[in-house]
């Protein structure tokens, strides 16, 4: 059982960096505007389930503010400053080619989209529960875990309550269940939240660093892709996060460290058949999204991936992990490449275009009670 864990951990950590960027070349030339409009929803407030599944419905990403419990974004900052500031050598200790499960540090020019020509310009530290951090990282890297885990379930069971009011039903293969890792047959899947409902080894944190830099501002760092995710939550400290609208062009997302970022993935799409036609209006659907280059100042950002039961059939054809799966060898064939193009590129600004995790726009703290300010 342990091994069957480990394995799809293992394909969860491959997927976070490189499930992205299929949408590298359609998107590159979209017309940005300055306005997401996304409402920043009190977690507190009395219709905010209404609010969040409104907020996914239109655009795919909701803001919240004052999920619980409290996260310690500003703590978990320095922390990763003090550890990406280290030396190469003192980093590569952690590489993720240590782990079996390719957990641990990532460094620049890792990753690359399928079809992107360059590599992204950030690295970033893979974090599942009962695994390894380097000696600067405190119990708040673990409490941000638990936390994201907590707020998890409160989402995915206000989904579910919007689900009742209107009578909606998950799609017959999913509730028909299927075969688990364990061998055993499972009957009974009516909510998204027992749809995303998983063991600890299956759920993982990105910690990313993107460096200061003071060249090529409005640059595109992670280019345009959608995560095979179920729900992406995060935390960041500087813009830099844009949606790209139902009309072609590209928002910018409210980045505030006290406000959550929460996306909807490829999987919470699919096992709510979100990408059907006749689920047009109600339904939930990924959203395409992409990082720039905002400022000159470093950004930080605090990622937590959840997916869905790997035995679930989340495609008429496919089950969950067949589609991470599918995923991973679709962008595998020129991950060969990437780590001797990084090593031979001596300009850091040359590794720039590429996908990496989610990242913020720019807000203020006093509109938080309003609309997301966008830059």
């Amino acid at each position: 059982m342990r091994k069957i864990r480990f394995s799809f951990l293992c394909s969860i950590a491959i997927l976070c960096a490189m499930f992205q960027g299929t949408y590298a070349m359609e998107f590159a030339e979209a017309h940005v505007v300055t306005s997401a409009g996304l409402p920043i929803i009190d977690a507190q407030a009395l219709d905010a389930n209404e609010q969040f599944v409104a907020s996914l419905r239109n655009q795919g990403f909701a803001l919240i503010k004052n999920p619980s419990p409290s996260i310690d974004i500003r703590g978990l900052e320095r922390e990763s400053g003090d550890f990406f500031n280290m030396t190469d050598a003192f980093k590569n200790e952690y590489h993720k080619d240590k782990s079996p499960i390719g957990l641990g540090y990532y460094p620049f020019g890792v990753e690359r989209a399928e079809g992107a020509t360059e590599q992204n310009f950030m690295e970033y530290y893979h974090y599942a529960t009962g695994h390894r951090l380097p000696y600067m990282f405190s119990e708040k890297v673990e409490g941000y875990f638990a936390a994201m885990r907590i707020v998890k379930i409160m989402l995915t069971q206000w989904i579910d309550q919007v689900h009742t009011k209107e009578g909606f039903l998950l799609p017959t293969r999913i509730q028909n269940g299927g075969i688990n890792t364990e061998g055993k047959e499972v009957r009974g899947i009516n909510s998204v939240e027992e749809m995303a409902e998983l063991d600890l080894d299956s759920n993982i944190v990105r910690i990313i660093h993107y460096p200061a830099v003071s060249e090529d501002i409005g640059k595109v760092v992670n280019v345009a892709h959608t995560d095979i995710s179920a729900l992406s939550l995060l935390f960041a400290t500087q813009p830099g996060l844009q949606l790209l609208g139902k009309d072609g062009r590209w928002y910018d997302v409210g980045a505030n460290p006290d406000v959550l970022v929460v996306n909807a993935g490829d999987m919470l799409m699919w096992g709510t058949d979100g990408d059907r036609p006749e689920n047009s209006v109600t339904g939930i659907k990924s959203t395409i999204h992409r990082v720039i280059r905002a400022n000159d100042q470093p950004r930080f950002a605090f990622a937590a991936f959840f997916g869905v039961k790997p035995w679930l059939q989340i495609q008429e054809t496919l089950t969950a992990r067949q589609a991470f799966d599918k995923r991973i060898n679709g962008n595998l064939a020129k991950a060969g490449e990437v780590e001797s193009v990084a090593k031979d590129s001596g300009d850091i600004d040359a590794i720039t275009d590429g996908v990496g995790t989610l990242t913020l726009g720019d807000n203020t703290a006093g509109e938080m009670d309003g609309v997301a300010d966008i830059v």
